[in-house]
């Protein structure tokens, strides 16, 4: 057993699934879909609905029109929010803003559906099972009950890049290390939301030379790609707007599931900058070594999900839509339970699965019960948010927190674990 404590490829290489299986999946995903009904219905006021939102994809198009007219990007609001991505990734969505919104809704809903289904799939195939049509409707299954997971929900309903983004990187990085131009998703989808870059410290940690050295070309490209096409906007950003961080939203708010949104809600505002930092650097520190020591054992995939929610827990804004690094540790903890049948890693994937609702569903139930399904959406969430208690606001922001603490507390005991098995047979 190695330090991940979930085995390696290795162990269960072209492990072929049953049909049986590929039932069980499909059946959890309608359940899944089911229960996500009932919980927050697809068409629920206001815009709460799965399928009645879609309000980033509307901002993305918006700002893709802004470029296309030769207007400034950064220094207004575009349409109802902030365009807080790179001139690079405005470059990227301006197809976005040549369709009908229609068509772009569906165009970009299929994209980030099929990128669940390639991190999960790439998820397996890394993990060591058979590829075949098998596989392929497995990973539609555990898809569908991946949109309960409420960061893969709130992308979907919010028309975020999220799931594309992570789709990206863990079709790269899931390859063989000899695959050729290994690394170059990850300087790519830093150059669109900075926020990846925590994997370029991932593969230095991991001796992984040549992907790091690719993923720094790759993002060097993506600078210059969007200096030379938007110098003035790139100006804007990379010198004002990037440290911005009220365009992403108040620091405050309990939909921001990061270290710092759990500190401010919990000192009420009055946290020292430096002690945010000094615990953020520790909670990464400690995610890249638990990392590493997976990575050795066998395990990239977890290792890629240790590194994405460490990167959501140490940037001042994590929206619960950041966090779609629950998926790939989802694939883990069933695998775990496929695998050696110890099913209690399974009632952890289901306990991650509601604990990840929490926010959303709460607080559309909370909207009904106040009568605020009348308002616009951001009025109503503030009126069933704006009165929450503080230790409410703290547990609501920082369950995605302590899902990684627990993950990386795991990892660390196995290791002292086998450390101290392998002193005692010395």
């Amino acid at each position: 057993m190695t330090v991940s404590g979930v085995g390696t490829a290795a162990e269960s290489r072209l492990r072929e699934l049953s049909w049986r299986a590929v039932a069980v999946a499909l059946g959890a995903g309608v359940l899944a879909l089911i229960v996500q009904g009932l919980v927050v219905p697809y068409t629920a006021a206001p815009s709460f609905g799965l399928l009645v939102n879609q309000a980033d994809l509307a901002i993305y198009r918006q700002a893709a029109e802004v470029v296309l007219n030769g207007r400034e990007l950064y220094t207004a609001s575009v349409g109802d929010g902030w365009f807080t991505y790179t001139p690079f990734a405005a470059l990227l969505l301006t197809p976005l803003a040549l369709i009908p919104l229609g068509s772009a809704q569906l165009v970009w809903a299929a994209l980030s559906l099929l990128a669940v289904w390639v991190t999960i799939r790439q998820s397996a195939l890394a993990l060591g099972y058979a590829p075949g049509s098998r596989l392929g409707w497995w990973c539609v299954g555990l898809a569908a009950v991946a949109v309960d997971l409420e960061a893969v929900r709130a992308t979907l309903w919010q028309g975020q890049i999220n799931l594309i983004l992570m789709g990206l990187v863990v079709a790269d990085l899931a390859r063989p290390e000899s695959a050729r131009w290994r690394g170059w998703a990850v300087g790519v989808v830093a150059g669109i939301k900075l926020t990846a870059i925590v994997f370029v410290p991932y593969l230095l940690v991991t001796r992984q030379w040549k992907a790091a050295g690719i993923a720094c070309g790759s993002g060097t490209v993506t600078f210059l790609l969007g200096a030379a096409v938007l110098p003035g906007d790139s100006r804007e950003y990379w010198l004002h707007a990037v440290r911005e961080v009220r365009r992403i939203g108040p620091v405050g708010h309990p939909g921001n599931q990061s270290l710092m949104g759990v500190l401010t809600n919990w000192t009420h505002g009055r946290l020292p900058g430096s002690v945010w930092f000094l615990a953020a650097m520790l909670l990464l520190a400690a995610g890249l070594l638990a990392a590493r020591w997976v990575r050795d054992g066998g395990n990239e995939i977890l290792a890629l999900a240790l590194v994405g929610m460490a990167g959501c827990v140490i940037s001042p804004m994590a929206w619960f839509h950041h966090w779609v690094w629950f998926v790939p540790l989802l694939v883990v903890l069933v695998d775990r339970a496929w695998r050696i049948g110890e099913w209690w890693w399974a009632a952890l994937g289901s306990t991650l699965v509601v604990a990840s609702m929490w926010m959303f569903s709460w607080a559309y139930i909370e909207v009904v019960r106040i009568g605020a399904t009348g308002l616009s959406l951001y009025d109503a969430t503030d009126a069933a948010t704006d009165p929450m208690p503080r230790w409410m606001k703290v547990f609501t922001c920082g369950v995605p927190v302590l899902c990684y603490a627990v993950v990386v507390a795991g990892v660390w005991w196995m290791w002292l674990r086998q450390r101290n098995a392998r002193t005692v047979a010395v």
